[in-house]
């Protein structure tokens, strides 16, 4: 009983048998998206030392698995713009589908520059076609400087995590 790759390389592995069920344990995780075909020999024999007259195969194809991270593509003001209305619904569109689940307030903040520093802005999140939104509770201050921050754990739906916080600015405009 072995198992070959579609390069005919043969996969390293062990062979179990159990009652009438032989399996094939590979020695580590098979390649996805690949296809595989598996050979029982003619060398094997049932209780009675009977062998098959011939080789039986089949082929399988592993799950292709999502191990890219997402990018955010855009956002809504873009990086360092001027002159930002007030009123703005601030946007991150991502490179593919998002875990809604990991896209909230926690991991999508924006911050207000003020004269004790930094401060939070409260407002809420949402998230639909590859889009995350932050709407402020507010109207934005004129003139101010922004910071839109997301979270280096959001996720795709594969999983796979942004990998580094995503940040950028803006001044809203004079009113």
């Amino acid at each position: 009983f072995y198992v070959q790759n579609d390069n005919g390389s043969i996969v390293t592995g062990s062979v179990s048998y159990a009652d009438t069920t032989a399996k094939f344990n590979p020695s580590g995780a098979l390649q996805g998206g690949t296809e595989f075909t598996a050979t029982i020999t003619v060398d094997i024999e049932d209780q009675f030392g009977h062998s098959p007259d011939q080789k039986y195969s089949w082929t399988f194809t592993t799950k292709v698995i999502d191990r890219t991270p997402p990018r955010v593509t855009s956002t809504k003001p873009r990086n360092n713009a001027y002159n930002v209305d007030d009123d703005i619904q601030i946007t991150a569109t991502f490179s593919e589908p998002m875990d809604p689940a990991t896209i909230n307030n926690e991991s999508f903040v924006l911050y207000e520059n003020q004269s004790t520093g930094f401060q939070q802005v409260a407002g809420s999140v949402r998230y639909d076609n590859n889009t995350a939104r932050f709407i402020p509770n507010v109207d934005l201050r004129d003139r101010e400087y922004y910071i839109a921050v997301i979270s280096a754990s959001v996720t795709d739906l594969a999983g796979n995590e942004l990998g580094e916080r995503y940040r950028w600015n803006f001044v809203t405009e004079d009113n």
